[in-house]
């Protein structure tokens, strides 16, 4: 009888590790999602001021979810994981100044987070999927006023939000 209620406690608390840990890799991704949408951001302003950084903060965060070998709610580890993959190759793109280097480093890394926020249906209600038909390319923002990253002022309002 004792051995029976060791094995249910054991299981138990088990259970409960590996829900925290899914937890934690939602609120993991979160923050990366939110050092992702400063980026785009910084892009919409014309400036690549601080990309550097947040794409770098962006790569240790991913980094750190990959060795955890975790999943937001225990769903499509498989999945999860390449895009965490696509991630950490992705943010170490933004080693340049240059603004026109830094918005093709940003169009490489925003697709597997696309995917992450479509799929795993993130932030429903906080992130949105935009799309610019003239460059075609999707981003991610906090907000449903376009910002388009891609051409920053001169087109800033190119786009429509295609997912919320």
């Amino acid at each position: 009888m004792q051995r029976k209620i060791l094995m249910l406690a054991l299981a138990c608390a088990a259970a409960a590790s590996m829900a925290t840990s899914a937890q934690g890799a939602g609120q993991a991704m979160d923050e990366i999602l939110a050092h992702y949408v400063k980026i785009q951001q910084t892009l919409a302003a014309d400036s690549s001021v601080g990309v550097k950084a947040e794409a770098q903060a962006i790569a240790q965060k991913a980094d750190a979810l990959l060795k955890r070998n975790v999943s937001p709610d225990g769903k499509k580890p498989d999945e999860f994981k390449k895009i965490l993959e696509e991630v950490r190759k992705g943010a170490p793109k933004f080693n340049s100044d240059d603004i026109k280097q830094a918005r093709k480093a940003f169009g490489e890394l925003t697709p597997p987070l696309v995917r992450y926020v479509n799929e795993f249906e993130a932030g429903k209600g906080k992130y949105h999927v935009a799309h610019c038909p003239m460059i075609k390319k999707d981003w991610v923002q906090a907000d449903e006023k376009i910002r388009n990253p891609y051409y920053g002022k001169s087109m800033l309002a190119c786009g429509t939000i295609v997912s919320k």
